[in-house]
């Protein structure tokens, strides 16, 4: 058996490097082409200036109204000494439908509570775990609401203690 695996030829390492040095000078060349303007921009003209018009003007931002959550304060009894999560978060709303979603707070309290104590430590260990907890609870405060009132949930302060 020892004979048998010695005769086998290596595998030659040439396609492996030529796949990488093709990559790379590929790569560096789209690069040099599209910084250079010798490759025509997607979006049109040639520098970031025609890009004004797709740029949010600040009249639509009038129109965005933040409601605040009251701060929360979820002991994670799983554990062991018992740890707390602390979190505080602002709704991003049309400005027509804050008074809506201001009113409906209790119901979006309870759904933020229940979601949150359901959650173990080792999932908030988690370093990607703010994200996911954040589009979790803003899909469930947007079935809560309605749909199309709540635009973003901001999370300012996420803290286990």
């Amino acid at each position: 058996m020892t004979d048998q695996s010695q005769d086998a030829p290596a595998a030659s390492r040439k396609p492996l490097v030529l796949g990488v040095l093709g990559a790379a000078i590929l790569g560096g060349a789209s690069f040099f082409l599209s910084s250079t303007g010798l490759i025509p921009n997607p979006l049109g003209g040639e520098g970031s200036d025609d890009l004004e018009g797709h740029r949010p003007s600040l009249q639509a931002s009038s129109e965005i109204a933040f409601v605040p959550i009251e701060p929360l304060m979820i002991s994670l009894t799983r554990t062991n000494p018992i740890r707390q999560l602390r979190l505080e978060a602002e709704l991003e709303v049309s400005s027509e439908y804050e008074k809506d979603v201001a009113a409906m707070m209790p119901k979006i309290l309870d759904v933020m509570n229940t979601y949150l104590r359901a959650i173990d430590l080792a999932d908030i260990e988690n370093p990607a775990v703010l994200l996911r907890t954040r589009m979790q609870l803003l899909r469930r405060i947007q079935v809560t609401v309605g749909e199309g009132k709540v635009k973003s949930l901001l999370v300012t302060k996420f803290l286990i203690s």
